[in-house]
């Protein structure tokens, strides 16, 4: 899931693919490893859960 992101990123970018066989840069490790998976992931469950209490509350 993460490895699509990247392929989305560097298409955007203009810059090739990785030739590595994990298919990560190593240039890449720092913020990026810990943000992304957050921003996958994390964003859309808090967006929900911030929606499902909202919305049993209302009732």
């Amino acid at each position: 899931m993460i490895d699509v992101v990247d392929l989305v990123l560097q298409a955007a970018n203009g810059t090739p693919p990785p030739i590595t066989g994990a298919g990560r840069r190593r240039e890449n490790v720092g913020w990026g490893d810990g943000l992304m998976p957050f921003l996958v992931v994390g964003v859309p469950v808090l967006a929900f859960l911030l929606w499902y209490e909202w919305t049993r509350r209302r009732r």
